[in-house]
């Protein structure tokens, strides 16, 4: 016969694996919501890219005009469910299509959603130093890198494949004053607490930033000049960043 003792180690292990299952069935289901929120709110983005204007032969003019109308109404109607959504990050050909948000620091969206509910997933945000009409001369973007689910920004991580980078180099943004499209540049690992999330440059610093950068990139590809970029960050892994940079490109409609 067990002894008490044993018994009763056995009930307090049982109640603990009980606990430990509930709490995984927990998370499994708490992910699972939140991924389809997540496809739901994708759902109600509709596409600058994939959406036709209604006069292809009217103007250049009119026609970016007409495509920043429908970028600020895109953000506006995800600001009347979501007041925290500042803008949407689209890369075309790929599933990274996010509302983005901005705290008043960067740690709260890191594991909270834009409702400011508790999640691990956390959300797309702006460093909380960048103005949200994204006029700063460097607009730092993180995102977490959600191997488990392939989701958020886990799909950066194949930037450093030449091949997908040259098919891959457009991300636009739809921004509460219009539509931004940007070209990526640079792909590379970093170090937290490298200097590639500067957003103020001296006088031809910001030119210096952006070779350096370019020079140290994984992948090559031409180089366009600009006065503006995004830098996307991301876990590469527990000592290093997965860094995509994108400089502001004049359209070319």
């Amino acid at each position: 016969m067990k002894s008490k003792f044993w018994l009763a180690l056995e009930i307090i292990a049982g109640i603990i694996l009980i606990a430990l299952l509930v709490q995984f069935a927990k998370r499994k289901i708490e992910d699972k919501n939140y991924l389809i929120q997540q496809e739901m709110l994708k759902g109600s983005i509709q596409s600058v890219e994939t959406t036709s204007i209604k006069d292809v032969s009217a103007p250049v003019a009119n026609r970016l005009e007409e495509r920043n109308n429908m970028a600020v109404q895109e953000v506006e109607k995800l600001r009347n469910e979501h007041p925290s959504i500042i803008a949407v990050i689209q890369i075309p050909g790929t599933n990274v299509l996010y509302p983005i948000v901005q705290g008043e620091d960067n740690q709260f969206y890191l594991d909270h959603d834009k409702d400011g509910h508790y999640h691990p997933f956390g959300e797309v945000f702006l460093d909380s130093r960048n103005t949200p009409d994204f006029k700063d001369t460097n607009s730092i973007i993180y995102g977490h890198n959600i191997r488990s689910a392939k989701t958020i920004f886990n799909e950066l991580l194949q930037y450093e494949d030449q091949e997908y980078f040259d098919a891959h180099r457009a991300i636009y943004l739809y921004t509460q004053n219009g539509f931004r499209e940007y070209k990526v540049v640079s792909v590379f690992k970093a170090n937290p607490d490298e200097s590639y999330r500067e957003i103020d440059f001296d006088e031809g610093g910001y030119k210096n930033f952006v070779e350096k950068y370019f020079d140290l990139s994984t992948v090559k590809g031409d180089l366009p000049v600009s006065e503006s970029m995004i830098t996307l960050s991301t876990c590469f892994n527990n000592e290093y960043r997965m860094v995509i940079q994108a400089v502001e490109i004049t359209s070319q409609d």
